[in-house]
């Protein structure tokens, strides 16, 4: 299994499981330190769990 991590449907980025949720781990914890969104969105991307939305304007 893999992630994907995409803009408008285009795929930017499909590492496996293990690899997305150690990379969105570490998004959290930024966006907890800084108190900003990182604009990556679990779900948000045609509504898989394991596909996610970058939204750049973010």
């Amino acid at each position: 299994m893999s992630m994907y991590f995409g803009i408008d449907g285009e795929t930017l980025w499909n590492p496996s499981n293990g690899a997305g949720r150690l990379f969105l781990r570490q998004v959290e914890v930024f966006e907890a330190e800084l108190n900003l969104p990182s604009g990556i969105g679990q779900g948000k991307y045609r509504g898989d769990p394991d596909t996610l939305e970058v939204v750049p304007a973010v």
